[in-house]
């Protein structure tokens, strides 16, 4: 059972790496069974190498996470561009100057 978690741990790392996420959906389940079923006990090298790709995987899927959430930062500050611009006054209070939309041209 120790190679076939490791394999999955590959698996998943390699997912997380290609931003596959529909296979990070899939492998978890198999991964979590795959856990459960290692006797860390009985197999203390098995369980130590499982340990370090499961911190490298954490590592790697906490960095996808942090993308993600720039993304969406980004693609709401872009969003907000439409609706016009943000000031700021002498006091540090913001200010939105609104813009009206423009039409649409056809060529």
């Amino acid at each position: 059972m120790k190679a076939d978690l490791e394999s999955l741990l590959e698996d998943l790392h390699q997912a997380a790496l290609h931003a596959d996420f529909n296979a990070l959906s899939a492998l978890t389940p198999a991964v979590e069974a795959a856990a459960e079923a290692l006797d860390a006990r009985r197999e203390p090298a098995a369980a130590r190498r499982v340990a370090a790709l499961a911190q490298r995987n954490a590592a790697c899927l906490d960095a996808t996470l942090r993308g993600l959430r720039a993304g969406r930062r980004r693609l709401a500050e872009l969003r907000g561009l439409e609706l016009g611009l943000r000031t700021y006054d002498r006091n540090g209070q913001a200010a939105d100057i609104v813009t009206a939309p423009q039409p649409a041209r056809r060529f």
